[in-house]
């Protein structure tokens, strides 16, 4: 393969493939908001959310006023669903890349490059929600705060324990397996990829300016 054949497989990839991945990960935490909310009587339908355009802004539609009202534990477990989507997605995608056994074939490079976008999101999402939300109570964690009563170091030790350990697996031994799949071997290509992912992984916990600014 040459190496003009090969970035514009990686680039048509990580464009597709990475774009589904982020909107799997970002509906699935809103629809794990909203089915449990339906599940406890909160909601009538678990897909009515606010869509967007690319997913700016979107949420679960959900009336935590009127979920205040439930029992404490139901409304905890809605404002839980959604960041343990992103726990769920970052576990099975993690399990993928590394107990499966890939190839240097176009079909496992791709399917490959979705799980290891949907771990760097999952990942992102759940490092995001518990860390950076749970040292100052924002949004979901707020609300689990909330209808839990349980401090919030609670939320971000916990957090901080599993997210190293997430981010040990998918830069470590889920890395090397990604670099092989894709005839990465030297070791300069592959601290190039660890620099460039570790880069998008800073860009994309990037919203706690936004979160602290704007108390989303």
């Amino acid at each position: 393969m040459s190496r003009k054949i090969f970035w514009g497989e990686l680039l048509f990839d990580f464009f597709i493939m990475a774009t589904i991945a982020m909107y799997t990960n970002t509906l699935g935490h809103e629809w794990g908001h909203s089915l449990t909310a339906t599940i406890f009587g909160a909601k009538s339908h678990p897909f009515d959310i606010h869509y967007t355009p690319f997913l700016f802004g979107i949420d679960e539609k959900v009336n935590y006023d009127q979920v205040a009202e439930l029992p404490a534990w139901q409304g905890t477990a809605i404002a839980t669903a959604g960041p343990l989507v992103n726990f769920i997605f970052a576990c099975l995608s993690l399990v993928f890349l590394l107990k499966f056994r890939w190839h240097s074939t176009a079909g496992h490079r791709t399917l490959l490059f979705f799980f290891y976008s949907l771990a760097f999101f999952g990942i992102g999402g759940w490092f995001n929600y518990t860390i950076i939300r749970g040292i100052v109570p924002r949004g979901d964690i707020a609300n689990i705060i909330r209808f839990g009563s349980i401090p919030s170091w609670a939320i971000w030790l916990p957090g901080i324990i599993t997210s190293i350990i997430f981010l040990w697996l998918f830069f470590g031994p889920a890395r090397v397996k990604f670099c092989h799949a894709f005839n990465l071997i030297s070791k300069k290509a592959q601290l190039v990829e660890a620099i460039i992912v570790a880069l998008f992984f800073l860009m994309y916990q990037g919203s706690v300016i936004y979160n602290y600014l704007f108390n989303y």
